[in-house]
């Protein structure tokens, strides 16, 4: 038995492999791996596709506007070069994800959008510059983007971004640029690094709204998102926030005997108290009363108490100054009541009752049932002996008999009876 229940569970483990090895072999079919640019492009056009996996870095320059709709490619830590302006994506709810684009020198590594619509587009884990034309809900998530000749991310016409988290830094003219046209850049989060150049490219261009991030220079507050402002940061810099989220600090509920406090107002993202909290008044006791339990025979009772509902604490007043561990006790009474000789409460024999007693005026019983007997059998027998005058006289005296014992038997009855009765009473 013991052989045979080690096979069952070795085969329920190598079953259960095999399902995890082709649970994995399916998700792997969905999966097209690519190690050159003809081969993602070839991905790319192939609408069974869905996830694109670069096994190497590739060289795309000239591969042109290609439309990525739907798709999620994953650079798998490599590198996509492209000469300037030779590789744009576009398209709608597609995902580029963890590796590198490289400008081979060019002003940006990565373009987004093109005449075609895009929308719905998500960067993460990405470095290389970027540029983003016609293209909105553009979002960057983690990038790390330096800008070269010009910014580290430029936000063309009609053009919709925005920065959740990343590193941003420029060597070139400003770290964020923007077109004076229907261009929407937000500022959530990320580390914004100038280098003494300009954060934001000033003139007849765009503005962005920033209502978080950390940055090494100060901040001018035309920037700023409705109720952002700017605070040191904890390790030099500072740090826009708009205190969107929040968390509560040394919050403590009231009890019944104890006061509470609200709590104070701390800025989740930078930090800082935004608010005092308040003191909660005690609750007092709510109290509930348990009616006293009379004592029996058979079982202690309980004087009247009151417990509490919130803190289940026992008092033994309505008002819940006296604080007791447990309600005063009422001991056993030992008043049984007795029926027919027997408590109905705890079962206990009526001590006092006796049985009633056949002494007394028992010698009424045996001698008239015995003569009541031979009377009827004398009577009987004379009868049919033909004795006629005999048989009347006897039969007189046996009814006689008879009366007697029949008179014992009702008086014996109602005895008891009267006897139980008193006691009880």
């Amino acid at each position: 038995m013991k052989k045979a229940k080690s096979i069952l569970l070795v085969s329920l483990v190598l079953a259960l492999a095999l399902m995890v090895f082709q649970a994995g072999a399916l998700a792997e079919e969905n999966v097209r791996v690519v190690s050159d640019a003809a081969g993602l492009l070839e991905a790319i056009s192939d609408p069974e596709v869905t996830d694109i996996r670069l096994d190497a870095s590739i060289d795309a320059t000239g591969s042109g506007v290609v439309d990525v709709s739907g798709k999620t490619i994953d650079l798998g830590r490599n590198t996509i070069s492209a000469d300037n302006f030779t590789l744009i994506f576009q398209g709608a709810d597609f995902t580029l994800k963890n590796g590198c684009f490289d400008s081979k020198g060019g002003s940006y590594a990565l373009f987004i959008g093109d005449e075609g619509e895009t929308d719905g587009v998500l960067i993460e884990d990405i470095t290389g510059g970027i540029n983003v034309y016609n293209a909105t809900n553009v979002v960057l998530r983690n990038t790390d983007i330096t800008g070269m000749d010009y910014y580290a991310v430029w936000c063309d016409e009609n053009g919709h971004v925005t920065i959740e988290s990343g590193e941003f830094k420029t060597n070139g003219n400003a770290v964020l640029g923007m077109s004076a046209t229907q261009t929407d850049l937000i500022i959530k989060g990320g580390n914004f690094v100038t280098n003494g150049k300009p954060l934001v490219l000033e003139g007849n261009f765009g503005s962005p709204v920033i209502s978080g991030g950390q940055f090494d220079t100060d901040v001018d507050e035309k920037y700023f998102a409705e109720d952002a402002e700017i605070i040191p940061g904890p390790e030099g810099g500072f740090i826009v926030c708009d205190h969107s989220a929040t968390r509560l600090e040394d919050k403590k509920e009231a009890s019944c005997t104890e006061k509470g406090y609200t709590g104070d107002l701390y800025c989740a993202a930078c930090g800082k108290k935004l608010a005092d909290g308040q003191e909660i008044k005690s609750l007092g006791h709510d109290l509930k009363e348990v009616p006293a339990q009379a004592p029996t025979c058979a079982e202690e009772g309980f004087e009247a108490y009151w417990i509490c509902q919130r803190c289940e604490k026992l008092f033994s007043d309505a008002k819940g100054e006296n604080a007791i561990s447990q309600p005063a006790v009422l001991p056993v009474n030992n008043k049984h009541n007795y029926v027919n000789g027997v408590c109905s409460v705890c079962g206990q024999k009526e001590p006092n009752l006796s049985e009633p007693s056949d002494t007394g005026d028992s010698f009424l019983f045996w001698p008239a049932l015995a003569l009541a007997v031979l009377l009827a059998v004398l009577a009987g027998t004379i009868a049919v002996a033909g004795w006629s005058e005999g048989a009347g006289a006897l039969a007189a005296i046996a009814g006689v008999g008879v009366y007697y014992f029949v008179l014992w038997l009702f008086r014996r009855k109602i005895e008891h009876t009267i006897q139980f009765t008193i006691t009880k009473i």
